[in-house]
């Protein structure tokens, strides 16, 4: 049985373990798929946050606003006013 750390996570456990159910890890590795690691994530999703980044730069340039104004108009557009926030639903 593996160690546990600190934060509850096992020495030396995959990433991929825990994004991705055993059964389902198990049948990639029969049928020959690739199994996803964690580094490929992190890097999809440091592009992804750089995408984002360069689209609401882009954004608050044209509207001529700073980002946070226009971060605020993002939420504000997608999730409706200050009382529906939180709601899982957008308006």
């Amino acid at each position: 049985m593996t160690e546990s750390t600190q934060d509850g996570q096992a020495d030396g456990m995959e990433f991929a373990d825990r994004d991705e159910p055993e059964n389902v890890k198990r049948a990639r590795e029969r049928l020959g798929l690739p199994v996803p690691k964690r580094e490929v994530t992190v890097e999809l999703e440091t592009d992804l946050a750089a995408s984002v980044s360069e689209l609401l730069d882009d954004a608050a340039d044209r509207a001529g606003i700073p980002v946070p104004e226009a971060l605020e108009h993002a939420i504000l557009y997608t999730y409706g006013p200050t009382s529906n926030r939180g709601s899982a639903e957008p308006v």
